[in-house]
């Protein structure tokens, strides 16, 4: 019996075990098949796609995921009808990498995209272009500037792409309205729509309607070095001691408005034709580490766990405990689809319905890495040039974390069952988990070598970049 509702018709063998293969030239594509069901006995696959990512979203601040604060009821409600990842990791805690990875099943290392900044590589295939190639319509409706074309190169493959907006950010409730806008004027089969919400990242400004949905009484302890660009908000702005909680307050706040866009675009898509995965890029340090209110620079919990969900028609309700990763997107979604591009290169993402058979080729495993930061780290030797990125291996029960140092490499060790909010490192002689996490790592990391070259920003970009806490 089939997990999938399509009975013994969905297709066997499209896929190897690592999923789809494909092979795009320098000239072009070659052709692209898109695979049908035609027997009579079969229902077809579903016809339309539709991811949303919500930026700057932390797993644990959603209901679903244990929050006892209601800042995402529509995700919540989908959740309970679709597969519910309970341990999903993004490859990267800046916007741009963690979306590369996302649209290419790839880790920055391999798609070029290693920073906000620095554009996709043009010989990278994306799931845009399959899909286009493949008779699709793609459409695209972006809300941050770290996504708009110009320095990211994600509009490969979309025949819109809209980041018609000045400044760093457009309100996530005007791209919604554009997305839904483009759907419904292509009306039938085969949509791409591809949502990215804005609105949770800093600085920390929700709509005036929104912010007494959670204020907290008690504004907590001082914030200590809160970013200088989360003042940028009308709540903040001034020379007054920012508050713990009245900044949690705002950064929920946030989170509840672009639940309720996703609500309003569920309310207009038919989700009985078509695959949806709703997600966030990376999360938010909030409190737990330094440098606080802020993500990019660290590969702890609270940045790089994030909330993911998939439906799809005739998929069982779930909640999945096994660690997965956003480079699963990409072979998960063709074969849900049924899109089976040609070619031998095969993606390092997981084809996360084997699930349903208990296997997924590898133990679980996530891989994850941030920038450095351009200041010294509290406590830490550590100032290097962007290319000598942080990366981190995490299992079900311990993190390892490399960080490149002036001289040599450091580690830390994390017991996660134990220690869950990172802060206590294990010395690295008395864990049986280090040998083998420090052999896995030290691979991963191996890859990102001299082609790992962060460019430098212009001065516009910089201030852009600046404006949204990604340089100090």
């Amino acid at each position: 019996m089939s997990t999938f509702g399509w009975g013994n018709c969905r297709k066997v063998g499209s896929h190897g075990p690592d999923g789809p293969h494909y092979l795009k030239s320098r000239v072009g594509f070659a052709f692209v098949w898109l695979s049908f069901i035609t027997s009579a006995a079969c229902s077809r696959p579903p016809r339309n796609l539709v991811i949303v990512t919500i930026d700057t979203v932390r797993a644990d601040h959603i209901p679903i995921y244990g929050y006892g604060r209601a800042t995402a009821p529509r995700f919540s409600a989908l959740a309970a009808r679709g597969w519910l990842f309970r341990r999903a990791f993004t490859q990267e805690t800046n916007t741009l990498p963690s979306h590369a990875s996302m649209m290419t099943g790839h880790y920055p290392f391999k798609h070029g995209a290693i920073d906000n900044g620095d554009a996709l590589a043009a010989d990278q295939v994306t799931l845009a272009e399959i899909l286009h190639d493949a008779g699709w319509s793609t459409g695209a409706f972006v809300s941050g500037w770290p996504l708009i074309p110009e320095i990211s190169g994600l509009d490969q493959g979309f025949d819109v792409y809209d980041a018609d907006f000045a400044g760093i950010r457009r309100g996530g409730a005007e791209s919604t309205r554009r997305a839904i806008d483009w759907w419904k004027k292509r009306n039938g089969d085969l949509r791409f729509l591809f949502l990215h919400l804005f609105d949770a990242h800093g600085p920390y400004d929700p709509d005036p309607s929104y912010r007494p949905l959670f204020a907290n009484s008690d504004p907590g302890p001082i914030a200590e070095r809160v970013p200088a660009y989360q003042r940028g908000g009308r709540w903040f702005r001034g020379a007054r001691p920012l508050h713990v909680h009245e900044l949690i307050d705002a950064y929920d706040a946030q989170i509840r408005y672009d639940d309720d866009q996703l609500g309003t675009l569920l309310d207009a898509i038919d989700l009985s034709a078509t695959v949806l995965v709703v997600l966030s890029d990376h999360g938010e340090t909030l409190d737990d580490h330094q440098p606080p209110f802020n993500h990019g620079t660290r590969v702890f919990d609270e940045q790089i766990r994030i909330p993911l969900v998939l439906c799809a028609p005739g998929l069982s309700p779930r909640a999945i405990d096994s660690i997965v990763e956003t480079v699963d997107l990409v072979p998960t979604l063709l074969d849900l689809l049924h899109v089976t591009p040609p070619g031998a290169t095969t993606f390092p993402g997981r084809n996360l319905l084997r699930l349903a058979d208990g296997d997924l080729g590898r133990p679980p495993l996530a891989f994850s890495s941030a920038h450095p930061a351009r200041k010294q780290h509290t406590g830490r030797d550590y100032f290097q040039p962007l290319e000598n990125h942080i990366h981190s291996a995490r299992t079900e029960s311990f993190k390892l974390i490399r960080t490149p140092k002036s001289e040599g490499d450091s580690f830390e060790l994390y017991d996660l069952v134990r220690d869950p909010k990172e802060q206590h490192p294990q010395p690295l002689g008395n864990e049986q988990a280090v040998s083998r996490l420090r052999e896995i790592l030290m691979r991963y990391a191996g890859q990102a070598g001299p082609e790992w070259k962060a460019r430098s920003p212009s001065p516009e970009e910089e201030k852009n970049l600046r404006s949204l806490g990604y340089v100090n």
